[in-house]
């Protein structure tokens, strides 16, 4: 799971928050932020802050000490009783995904060549198509989805190179239209095993873009860019089942099943929007690049936030399965930066501001299981600088001479991530670390020999929920990897290798993923306190793998 398709879980590790492209910037959260009810305003009789019928009292308590007793030096005390940690029953549920993808595709160009006036013309068609068989096994609380799915799609676009405004450019316009039908059923999870179907849903979606985009090159400094794309986009859903008010609801410790009723989940939903985008480059020398553009961005919803069951616990199955009438998400971005390719220094840092309206955001139950979908009430802001550096160190430290020397290289990437709600309160969104960064230091010697330790830091702790109550702790993790390659020759011009990596060398204690909520707990059910629900999953402790390669 991750950020990925429910945007509950969030890794704190393995996944860092990646800033999106110009035009498709939104909401995040390493596999998160599309988190739900968030705070707009403080509560004027105590310090927590109030949305809707939902109270957050903020305090500082640590996302360790809250989960395992902890003292405030960090050590667990003996008066604490342990945590009960409610979650889902992994060995009882047993999870899992297993997923089939076909997909065909075809694309073809023509060419006019160049004519007398020095433009060229070339027209492009593409198709493709993609069938899916998607079975993914939640715990008891959400059930087992299986979905079956056809996508189809087309596109077409013309470009012409030549002179225009003075420069030397490129016109593009195009078109292109996806077309989906899924059928998509929830089944109960029975102790591991498909249960009873409780619901049953068919599913069509269709995207229509159009699009221009203008390039001129402006001498062999100065480039500008324009563009405009316009999309229409239908969400339609409709009710399978036979009988949607005997929905059947398993209740696993007594191995049997009761039943919820709802209305038939159905939706008709239609979305229209615009991106416009401009931009300009310049070479303020070889190899050195200045950057700027102002983007607008237009996001539907899918069928994921749109429609997922909610309602159950650990021990017993979903008791509410309604679609959501949600808002594409839009947002307007605003970034520079530069870039340098050659050298013995090379660089790439961007700084962006991103406004969002109606961010899609989805959090997890108090339990866990399948994220809920709505969107932010208010405005929301992304901003941050990104940063990739690569420096050579040294040359020729200890071999030199006819073949190529040994190098000492640092490589580095720092990301400074400031999402938050645009309220007084001032809340940060849930799941994206404030400050990370990444360094590692390469050795390379010309006989094969490679050595890489690296350091991966996050100095500032991060909230799990956008009431900003409860953290994920600050962490760094120390490893190391070495390898070495034999070379051709061996095994008929093959290549042999034996690696050594090494993995959280100092044997730090630290949470690597965590579920995004609204609040924990929320609402809080008594005598259950955010210490007794899980929250966490431990990251991976010292290991060392040792191996062979061999290529052909």
């Amino acid at each position: 799971m991750g950020r990925g398709e429910h945007g509950c879980l969030c890794d704190g590790h393995r996944a860092p928050p990646r800033r999106l492209s110009a035009d498709e910037r939104r909401g995040r959260a390493a596999h998160v932020p599309r988190q739900r009810r968030v705070p707009v305003g403080r509560q004027s009789r105590n310090p927590g802050i109030r949305h809707g019928r939902h109270s957050w009292v903020q305090h500082s308590r640590s996302a360790e000490q809250a989960a395992a007793g902890r003292r405030s030096d960090g050590r667990l005390s003996r008066s604490d009783a342990p945590p009960r940690s409610l979650g889902p029953n992994v060995p009882l549920d047993r999870p899992r995904r297993e997923t089939e993808l076909y997909r065909a595709a075809t694309r073809t160009t023509w060419r006019t060549g160049v004519s007398a006036s020095g433009h060229e013309v070339s027209v492009r068609a593409g198709a493709a198509y993609q069938y899916v068989e998607d079975d993914f096994r939640f715990p008891v609380g959400t059930g087992v989805r299986s979905t079956r799915s056809h996508d189809v799609t087309l596109n077409l676009d013309a470009r012409r190179a030549g002179a225009v405004l003075g420069g030397e450019g490129t016109s593009v316009l195009g078109v292109s239209a996806t077309l989906g039908d899924m059928d998509r059923g929830y089944f109960a999870n029975e102790r591991g095993r498909k249960g009873r179907r409780f619901a049953d849903n068919e599913m069509q979606a269709s995207t229509v873009r159009a699009f221009a985009r203008q390039r001129v090159q402006f001498g062999t400094r100065l480039a500008a860019t324009a563009s405009i794309s316009g999309i229409l986009a239908r969400r339609e859903i409709d009710e399978a089942l036979s009988s949607t008010s005997q929905r059947a609801r398993y209740v696993a410790p007594k191995d049997k099943y009761v039943s919820f009723a709802s209305s038939p989940a159905t939706l008709d939903e239609t979305y229209r929007g615009l991106r416009p985008a401009v931009g300009l480059q310049y070479a303020a020398a070889p190899a050195l690049d200045l950057f700027a553009g102002v983007t607008r961005s237009y996001e539907p919803p899918t069928f994921n936030t749109l429609l997922s069951p909610s309602g159950g616990n650990p021990k017993k199955g979903p008791g509410q399965f309604q679609p959501r009438v949600l808002d594409a998400q839009s947002s307007t971005t605003v970034e520079v930066g530069t870039r340098r390719t050659r050298g013995r220094l090379q660089w790439d840092v961007v700084a962006y501001r991103t406004w969002l309206k109606n961010e899609l955001l989805t959090t997890a139950a108090l339990f866990g299981g399948a994220g809920s979908t709505s969107n932010a009430p208010v405005r929301t802001i992304h901003q941050g600088l990104e940063t990739h550096v690569d420096l050579r160190l040294l040359d020729g430290m200890l071999a030199d001479g006819s073949g190529a020397p040994d190098q000492l290289a640092l490589e580095a990437t720092y990301n400074l991530n400031d999402f938050y709600f645009d309220t007084d309160a001032r809340n940060q969104l849930a799941g994206v670390p404030r400050h990370r960064l990444h360094a590692q230091l390469t050795y390379d010697h010309p006989v094969g020999l490679s050595v890489t330790p690296d350091l991966t830091w996050m100095p500032q702790r991060t909230p799990t929920d956008h009431a900003n109550t409860i953290y994920q702790s600050p962490y760094a993790l120390l490893g190391a990897r070495a390898h070495y390659t034999v070379g051709p020759g061996w095994l008929d011009e093959g290549q042999l290798a034996v690696f050594v990596e090494a993995e959280n060398l100092t044997g730090t204690t630290y949470a690597s993923s965590y579920l995004v909520r609204d609040q924990v707990p929320n609402p809080p059910p008594a005598p259950l306190t955010s210490a007794d629900v899980t929250s966490f999953i431990p990251g991976q402790g010292r290991t060392l793998q040792i191996g062979v390669t061999v290529g052909w």
